[in-house]
């Protein structure tokens, strides 16, 4: 009898060590005992919600969901608890949203970090309040998918009929196209052979011309370029004459028109020494035929000529060119 009270009372005691253990083990992973601070949400779509789901900062645990209240305004009001060292992290412009692990796994609340400034202090005291992004619908997600499903049928259905009706067409035209392409291609390829051969036959006329055209260049080259050197002085020649001959003329046209004036000078005396002769018979002028002698013979010289300029065209103007003078330029 003492044998099994003694091994009943060490298997209590080792229960209860067990316990004791297994407890403390879960109050050190769910942080029991740490203080905490109130975070609350406010939606009009609870769903999913309930008390004692884990509260996620960046994909870790950092808290609980206390409790949900329905205020008179048909909202819900959710109080949650957060562990006070992740104080920090929960900023101004952090968020609250519905999450959960794949298609079928368990809903979170998730809050989105906005860490503060170093020099920036948390609120001591106070309840902090963030704006909630409740999950999406399953039924409005499910009409949604629905009604693109629909969608897409009926764009299905449309491709089809257009893919029967203008599939075919466009085939058969295809078709032709190519096989006007393969008639132009069988066309050209014949034509093509005697049009190379013209033009091989061509290009060598082009390079016969083009080596004779070097080779008499390269004859008459430094012919041309003696003649045009001789052309040039030729010319400067011609150039260096004419401006000499321009010179000597300017020089001798002052002496001619001077000889001229003397000239006309002495015409005019010589027909005023035979005025008188005239007019006493000595010297009488013919009809146009010659001048007849005091002893009526003709004189082989012709008639004697008239008087002379008129008035303004004497000595006093020596430089009158003489009528019977060509003009000197």
């Amino acid at each position: 009898m003492r044998r099994e009270t003694s091994g009943t009372g060490l298997f209590l005691v080792t229960g209860v060590l067990l316990a004791v253990g297994s407890l403390l083990a879960l109050a050190r992973e769910k942080h029991w005992g740490q203080p905490r601070f109130p975070v609350l949400l406010r939606t009009f779509n609870a769903d999913g919600l309930r008390p004692g789901m884990e509260v996620r900062l960046s994909g870790m645990p950092v808290g609980r969901v206390e409790q949900l209240n329905l205020q008179p305004d048909a909202s819900v009001l959710v109080r949650l608890a957060v562990e006070q060292r992740h104080r920090r992290l929960i900023g101004p412009g952090s968020r609250a949203f519905q999450g959960q692990e794949g298609l079928v796994g368990d809903h979170y609340i998730g809050i989105e970090p906005r860490p503060l400034g170093s020099g920036v202090m948390p609120a001591a005291q106070g309840v902090l309040a963030l704006p909630y992004e409740p999950s999406i619908d399953g039924r409005t997600l499910i009409a949604g998918l629905m009604a693109s499903k629909r969608q897409v049928d009926r764009t299905l259905e449309q491709t089809q009929r257009l893919a029967s009706a203008d599939v075919p067409r466009t085939l058969g035209a295809l078709r032709g196209t190519m096989a006007s392409v393969d008639r132009l291609s069988a066309q050209t390829g014949k034509e093509i052979k005697p049009t190379l051969g013209r033009v091989r036959q061509t290009l060598g006329q082009v390079d016969q011309l083009a080596t004779t055209v070097r080779r008499e260049t390269a004859q008459t080259g430094p012919p041309l370029r003696r003649t045009l050197g001789q052309a040039g002085g030729a010319a400067l020649a011609a150039q260096t004459t004419a401006r000499e001959a321009s010179a000597a003329l300017q020089q001798v046209r002052t002496p001619v028109q001077r000889t001229v004036g003397e000239l006309e000078q002495l015409s005019h005396g010589l027909n005023r020494l035979l005025a008188p002769l005239l007019g006493s018979g000595w010297l009488d002028p013919a009809d146009g035929s010659g001048a007849v002698g005091p002893r009526g013979e003709t004189k082989p010289g012709g008639a004697i000529p008239g008087p002379g300029p008129s008035p303004g065209s004497g000595p006093e103007d020596p430089g009158r060119a003489h009528p019977r003078m060509p003009t000197l330029p």
